[in-house]
């Protein structure tokens, strides 16, 4: 009897290689979304101080659009990147101090993100 040329894959190999890749590209996303926050700061705040930029809002403040835009990104990068890692965790099955680790931290990384979004929804919408 002749091997099997093609080996069908398990549906959890699947599962885990699409929650990796949603987590990585979550990570990326957050990572710019955290480099536009910090240039809008940076680049907004010294407009300010040279007068060019003279907004009717509070610069960086809770009625900033751009500023919570961005934060309502970051927020929903980070609950993506979170819940995947999360999930992966947990479909690894692995009982260790490692495994426990990545959980809670990946949970209270979750939550966190979720305030973020929940704050900067209520005032968008």
């Amino acid at each position: 009897m002749q091997p099997l040329l093609y080996q069908p894959k398990r549906k959890a190999n699947i599962f885990e290689e699409t929650l990796f890749r949603i987590h990585r590209s979550a990570t990326y996303g957050a990572g710019l979304a955290f480099c536009g926050f910090f240039g809008y700061l940076i680049c907004g705040y010294i407009a300010l101080i040279q007068g060019v930029f003279s907004p009717v809002y509070r610069f960086a403040s809770m009625r900033d659009p751009v500023f919570l835009a961005i934060s309502l990104a970051i927020g929903l990068f980070l609950a993506v990147s979170t819940g995947s890692l999360v999930s992966l965790a947990l479909l690894t099955e692995g009982d260790s101090v490692n495994n426990g680790f990545v959980i809670v931290i990946g949970m209270a990384g979750f939550g966190l993100s979720l305030g973020v979004i929940r704050i900067s929804m209520g005032v968008l919408i």
